[in-house]
C-alpha cells in the first residue's frame, strides 16, 4: 500500500488496519509511505 500523504493520515489508517511502515518499494512519484501487512499461513 502506499497512500498519498494528501489524502489521509497513512501511519494511523495504516496501523489500525495492522500494517507497519516499511522503506519505499517501488517508484510510485507520488507515494510518501510505504505499508506491509504480515498475512496469516494458511492451515494445512
Amino acid at each position: 500500500m502506499d497512500p498519498l500523504e494528501s489524502v489521509m493520515s497513512p501511519a494511523s489508517v495504516a496501523s489500525a488496519a495492522g500494517y507497519r511502515e516499511v522503506e519505499p518499494f517501488n517508484g510510485a512519484p507520488y507515494a510518501h509511505h510505504w505499508f506491509e501487512k504480515e498475512l496469516a499461513t494458511p492451515r494445512t
